[in-house]
């Protein structure tokens, strides 16, 4: 896939925010949008471009673990700009830091010092633009 195709995503961002993706996120999500593990595989890890249905469902999914509606646009993006910068701002997060950020001892890893909490769900596209400290 060139990258004149490629399309991002931030979903494993989001599923690190869900209480009920914390643990088999990308197969649970898959279940829940109705569509197959694979897919969602794909689609994480930048290997297909997905079809609108399947990133609808996607969403749909999201939505109903969030309580919220969320614009399909927030999870999938063309040129890697996402509507709402950050994804804990879109979640409604405080600022954290993701699961893998510790390691086995709860000790934080040396590539997140320095990371304020909530900075690493800033898109990198925003960062490069310096719009990562008012998305914060």
């Amino acid at each position: 896939m060139t990258d004149d195709h490629k399309v991002h995503n931030r979903i494993d961002d989001v599923l690190s925010h869900v209480p009920r993706y914390a643990f088999k996120g990308r197969s649970r999500l898959a279940t829940d949008a109705g569509v197959s593990k694979s897919a969602v595989t794909r689609l994480l890890n930048g290997q297909s471009v997905p079809s609108v249905i399947v990133v609808f469902r996607l969403a749909k999914a999201l939505e109903r673990r969030m309580s919220t509606s969320l614009d399909p646009r927030e999870i999938v993006s063309l040129d890697g700009d996402y509507p709402t910068p950050s994804t804990c701002k879109l979640m409604g997060c405080r600022g954290c830091l993701p699961c893998d950020a510790y390691d086995e001892d709860n000790n934080l890893k040396p590539e997140y010092t320095g990371v304020r909490p909530g900075q690493w769900s800033v898109h990198k596209k925003h960062e490069e633009r310096g719009l990562a400290k008012e998305a914060a």
